[in-house]
């Protein structure tokens, strides 16, 4: 097997030992370590927050000019029907 260098680097959080068993508890039984779980809980955090920001952008410009199609219109359009 090759060496795979990787960069990969430590972050330490200081919580309350009834927590820490908590989630280590909660990873074990989905089958992951409580570090996976964590990074998995971030990065889910960060993309929620992102999907937010960007749907009110999308809303913003949305209600300039609103221009709404109804079911049928689009499958005309595409050409889905007669």
């Amino acid at each position: 097997m090759k060496n795979v260098q990787r960069n990969d680097t430590t972050i330490t959080i200081r919580i309350a030992k009834n927590d820490k068993d908590f989630l280590e508890a909660y990873a074990n039984s989905k089958g992951i370590g409580v570090g996976k779980f964590m990074r998995d809980l971030a990065s889910e955090k960060v993309e929620d927050e992102y999907d937010c920001e960007a749907f009110v952008e999308a809303e913003k410009e949305f209600k300039k000019d609103a221009v709404v199609y109804s079911q049928e219109e689009v499958e005309k359009e595409l050409g889905f029907t007669d």
